[in-house]
C-alpha cells in the first residue's frame, strides 16, 4: 500500500440562522479540494463539538479503512466547534480514489471530559453536557472524495454552515528499506509553482488557530512508515526533538544553536494555548537560550496514529507522526519565522523483529537509513524527500560502519506509547535536558554507549581548555561498599569507613566531566599571595617550581616552565575548592559525597541486575584497574612516570556511566560533607574537624584504593598535595 497524506479539517463557527456558506477563497492548494455547505447549526453557547472522521481507500467491492479517529474541538481545535487533523491516505494506483467521511457526534455546552471511541457518529462513550441540535449527519456522513496521487498534494475541506475554510496539502515521497516503507515531507506553504513561498502570504497553509480565533500560517512536518506486513510486525518510529535556530544560524553543525526545542511525544492535539508558546507557558516547547519562542511561533500541533491496513489480504500497519507549527511571519523588518532554520531526524524499525535499532539506538557499525530534515524556513516551499542531493532540505542518509549515530530522542509505534526513546541517552533512561547533547563521540573508548555532555571552554595564554559538564538524572543508588562485588570493605570505626550500604535518592544535577584543571583554576585565581593562615587566599600551597608533584603555575619570575596546565589542580584546601565552584554560578558548589559517588558508579537505572548487589566497584565496571583507565601506581611503576599526575580527561576507558572522567586516581576531590558514619554503621565515626575526599590519587598502589565507594578525609584547611576539585551544579 503506497503512502500519501491528507489533511482532514472539520469546522464549525457559531451561527444563529440558516443560509448558504460563503464560497472558499485563498484555497492555497492545487490538488482536489471541494467546499461542502450544509444547513447551519444553531451553536449558541457551545463549548465543544465532537466529530468522527474516517478515511477509506477505493478498493471494490469493499473499501479498506485507512484510519478512523474521534476528535473534539477542545482537543484539536478552537474549543468552539472547529477541529483539524492530519492523517494518511492510500496512494496505491489501484485504490487511490480515497473517501473521507465525517460525522457530527454531538454538541456540548462545555469541554467534554471523555471522548469515547470512533463509532460512525454514535454518541456512546462521550461524557459531557449535550445540547440539542439539528444533526446534518444523522442519516449519513458528510463525504468527500480525494484522489490520492503520488507526487501531488491532496487536501479535503468540510465547511459546516458559516465556517472558515482550511487548507493543507501533503505528500508522497518515500523510501523503502529492509521491508520498511517510509514517507516524509516538510510543507512551509502550498508551493504550487515550486519557487518557494509567496512573499504576500497567498500560498500560506492555514491550519492551526492563532490568537483571536482565525487560522494562521502553518508549517507541517510529516513522517509515516510501515514495517512490512503481517500479524507479527510492530512498526516503531523514532524522531528527534524539532530544533529551531532563529538567531543568525550559519550551518546545521557547529553554526547551529537551538533557540526553540519542541518535544513531539506529548499528548496529541494542540500543545499550547494559542499565542502562549514561549517561557514556561507550553510544556512541549523549551528555549535553551534566552530567546522567546513567541517571537516565531503561536501554536504547535502534534498528530499521531496507527493505520490498520491490508495488502493482498495480509494485515499491515502504518504509523504516522506529524507536527504542525503555527508560525509568525515577518512584519516589515521585524523578526519572523523566516529567520529560523529547523532540524530533526527520523527512522523506523520493526519492534518485533529487528535488533539493529533498539530503544532509539542504532547498533554500532550497522548501515541503516535515517531521514534528515534541515530546513531553512525563510526559503523553503513544499520540501520533498530528495535522493542524491546532499544539499536538499529533506533527504535520506545512511549510518556508517565507522561512526556511531547519536540515539534518537523519542519513539512511537504500534505497541509503543509516544515517549522518550527506550533507554534515553546511553544508560540514563531519559533524554538529555536542554543545553546538553547526547554524545556518542564523548563515549568513544569507554564502556558505555553515550553521555549527556554540556560543552564549555576557555582560553588561557592562547590555548583552549575544556570545562565540560555531564548530566546525572534524578534517581536512586546504593551508597557504600557493595560486599557482593567490591571484595574489600573498609570496616567501621576507621577514617575510611564504608559501611553500611544504604539507599539514597537524589534530584538531577550536573557534574564536571573532569577534575578542575590547573589552567581553569589559574584563570580564576591568577597568581595572588596566600594569607598568613595559608588557606584563606585562593593560591594553592604548592606549584611546579616548589614541589615536583604540584601542577599549579610557577611564579611568573621563577624561570620554571609551566608544563601541567591540563592536569588537575592540586594542593588546594576545602575552602578554596568551594570558593572556586561557587564562583561558577549560584547553583554550583563542590559535590556532596552522595552526588560524587552516584556520578562515579552509576544509579539503579544504569544496572541490569538487583540494584543493591549490582553497584559497580569502579567507575568503568568490574575489571581490574589499569593505566589505560586510571592514573595510579601500578605496582612500583607510576602510570605517568614522567609527570606523576596526568592530564585531566585523558583516559576515556575509565569513564563512569554518566561520562565523568578521572573519578579514580590522579587527585582526590573535596566534597562538601563532614565525615560522619553512614546510617546503620556498627561503630560510629564522628569527627567534625574533617571533610570527606573522594577519588583516590596518583600514588595509590592497591586496587581497593580506587573503588568508587572508598572514603577518605582530611582537615578542611589542609593543602595536601593529593587534594583537588570537582564541581557539581543543581539542575532546575
Amino acid at each position: 500500500m503506497a503512502g500519501r497524506w491528507v489533511t482532514v479539517v472539520a469546522m464549525s463557527i457559531l451561527a444563529g440562522c440558516a443560509g448558504p456558506a460563503e464560497p472558499p477563497s485563498g484555497r492555497g492548494f492545487a490538488g482536489p479540494g471541494v467546499a461542502v455547505s450544509v444547513a447551519a447549526l444553531n451553536l449558541q453557547g457551545v463549548g465543544d463539538v465532537v466529530w468522527d472522521v474516517e478515511v477509506v481507500n477505493g478498493r471494490t467491492p469493499t473499501a479498506d479503512v485507512v484510519w478512523q479517529r474521534r476528535l473534539s474541538s477542545s482537543g484539536y481545535g478552537d474549543g468552539a466547534g472547529s477541529a483539524s487533523y492530519v492523517g494518511p491516505c492510500d496512494a496505491d494506483p489501484a485504490v487511490a480514489e480515497n473517501t473521507v467521511n465525517v460525522w457530527v457526534v454531538g454538541v456540548y455546552s462545555g469541554a467534554v471530559t471523555t471522548l469515547g471511541a470512533f463509532a460512525s457518529g454514535g454518541a456512546g462513550g462521550v461524557v459531557g453536557s449535550a445540547l440539542d441540535f439539528e444533526n446534518p449527519t444523522a442519516l449519513a456522513p458528510l463525504t468527500q472524495a480525494v484522489n490520492c496521487l503520488p507526487n501531488a498534494d491532496a487536501a479535503v475541506r468540510f465547511d459546516v454552515a458559516l465556517m472558515r475554510p482550511a487548507q493543507q496539502g501533503f505528500f508522497d515521497i518515500a523510501v523503502n528499506f529492509n521491508n520498511i516503507f517510509c514517507s516524509a515531507k516538510f510543507d512551509c506553504c502550498d508551493d504550487t509553482t515550486g519557487d518557494g513561498c509567496a512573499a504576500d502570504g497567498s500560498e500560506d497553509v492555514a491550519l492551526l488557530f492563532a490568537p483571536g480565533g482565525a487560522r494562521g500560517p502553518t508549517m507541517v512536518l510529516g513522517f509515516a512508515c510501515t514495517a512490512a506486513v503481517g500479524v507479527d510486525v510492530e512498526t516503531v518510529l523514532y524522531l528527534d526533538a524539532l530544533e529551531l535556530d532563529c538567531t543568525a544560524p550559519t550551518d546545521f553543525g557547529d553554526g547551529f544553536e537551538a533557540d526553540v526545542v519542541i518535544d513531539p511525544s506529548r499528548a496529541a492535539g494542540n500543545q499550547c494555548v494559542a499565542g502562549e508558546v514561549g517561557g514556561d507557558a507550553c510544556g512541549a516547547v523549551t528555549s535553551p537560550t534566552s530567546a522567546d519562542a513567541d517571537t516565531w511561533l503561536y501554536q504547535v500541533g502534534v498528530y499521531r496514529g496507527v493505520e490498520q491496513l491490508t495488502s493482498g489480504g495480509v494485515p499491515g500497519q502504518k504509523v504516522y507522526w506529524n507536527v504542525a507549527l503555527g508560525v509568525r511571519r515577518k512584519v516589515e523588518a521585524g523578526p519572523g519565522i523566516e529567520d529560523c532554520w529547523l532540524r530533526t531526524r527520523g527512522t523506523a524499525h520493526d519492534g518485533a523483529g529487528s535488533s539493529v535499532v533498539e530503544g532509539g539506538v542504532i547498533a554500532p557499525g550497522a548501515v541503516y537509513p535515517v531521514v534528515t530534515w534541515e530546513v531553512n524556513l525563510g526559503s523553503c516551499g513544499a520540501e520533498a524527500l530528495a535522493f542524491g542531493d546532499a544539499g536538499a532540505m529533506l533527504r535520506p542518509a545512511y549510518t556508517t560502519t565507522s561512526e556511531a549515530e547519536p540515539p534518537f530522542g523519542f519513539e512511537y509505534g504500534v505497541n509503543t506509547p509516544a515517549a522518550a526513546a527506550g533507554l534515553g541517552c546511553g544508560l540514563l533512561g531519559v533524554p538529555c535536558p536542554a543545553g546538553f547533547t547526547c554524545s556518542t563521540e564523548a563515549a568513544q573508548g569507554s564502556s558505555y554507549p553515550a553521555f549527556c555532555v554540556k560543552r564549555a571552554a576557555f582560553v588561557l595564554d592562547g590555548l583552549p581548555y575544556d570545562h565540560d559538564e555531564v548530566y546525572v538524572p534524578a534517581g536512586t543508588f546504593w551508597m557504600g561498599c557493595n560486599a557482593a562485588l567490591d571484595g574489600y570493605c573498609a570496616p567501621a570505626n576507621m577514617v575510611k569507613d564504608e559501611k553500611a550500604q544504604h539507599e539514597v535518592t537524589l534530584p538531577a544535577y550536573a557534574i564536571g566531566r573532569t577534575e578542575v584543571t590547573a589552567a581553569a583554576y589559574y584563570a580564576w585565581c591568577g597568581y595572588g599571595v596566600p594569607t598568613a593562615t595559608g588557606f584563606v587566599g585562593c593560591l594553592p600551597q604548592h606549584n611546579e617550581a616548589s614541589y615536583v608533584y604540584a601542577t599549579y603555575s610557577p611564579p611568573l619570575n621563577s624561570g620554571v616552565a609551566w608544563t601541567k596546565h591540563a592536569h588537575p589542580v592540586n594542593a588546594v584546601n576545602w575552602y578554596q575548592a568551594r570558593a572556586y565552584c561557587q564562583g561558577l554560578g549560584p547553583s554550583s558548589d563542590i559535590c556532596t559525597e552522595a552526588q560524587w559517588e552516584r556520578a562515579a558508579r552509576g544509579g539503579c537505572e544504569t544496572l541490569t541486575g538487583p540494584c543493591q548487589t549490582s553497584m559497580r566497584t569502579y567507575p568503568w565496571g568490574e575489571s581490574a584497574p589499569s593505566c589505560d583507565k586510571v592514573v595510579f601506581r601500578s605496582g612500583s611503576v607510576f602510570c605517568e612516570s614522567a609527570t606523576i599526575t596526568g592530564a585531566a580527561g585523558a583516559r576515556p576507558a575509565g569513564a563512569s556511566p554518566y561520562g565523568a572522567l578521572g573519578m579514580a586516581g590522579n587527585v582526590m576531590e573535596w566534597t562538601s560533607d563532614w565525615h560522619w558514619a553512614y546510617p546503620g554503621a556498627v561503630g560510629f565515626w564522628d569527627d567534625t574537624n574533617v571533610r570527606v575526599r573522594r577519588g583516590s590519587y596518583y600514588e595509590a598502589a592497591l586496587a581497593h584504593y580506587l573503588r568508587a565507594s572508598r572514603r577518605q578525609s582530611d582537615l578542611a584547611g589542609s593543602n595536601g598535595i593529593y587534594n583537588g576539585i570537582r564541581c557539581c551544579r543543581a539542575m532546575p
